[in-house]
């Protein structure tokens, strides 16, 4: 996995991988934000592209490539300190949503991650 020196828009802090589980938790009351759609880079959003949906279960992270290119690409999630990775890189092709879905219940707050292989770079949704 690559390097979180490179991690855009995220504090790096204290940083703890752990696998995901299984876990159950209770939905989302209501007015709480269950979904947020771009990229942050230093507080600004400048993309729609990368979303963070809150589940009765988790999180999904999705991105929707609309570049024209093939890219190689991997998901992670941060919630607090704790850093939760995706099963392996994968290929994204023009036209193409991905998605990937951590089962590891509600947290506090986390921020969808994606890993763009070609530029070596972190990109970060806001947080929810």
């Amino acid at each position: 996995m690559p390097s979180l020196k490179h991690l855009v828009g995220v504090g790096l802090g204290t940083l703890a991988l752990l696998a995901g589980g299984a876990a159950t938790a209770p939905s989302a009351s209501a007015g709480v934000v269950t979904k947020t759609c771009g990229v942050s880079v230093g507080g600004v959003t400048n993309s729609t592209k990368l979303c963070l949906e809150r589940l009765s279960y988790g999180y999904r992270v999705s991105y929707k490539n609309e570049t024209g290119q093939a890219l190689h690409l991997s998901f992670g999630l941060r919630c607090g300190t704790s850093i939760y990775y995706d099963d392996g890189s994968f290929m994204s092709y023009p036209g193409w949503t991905s998605s990937y879905i951590f089962n590891i219940g509600i947290k506090p707050w986390c921020q969808g991650l994606l890993y763009d292989w070609d530029q070596e770079m972190w990109f970060g949704t806001n947080k929810i």
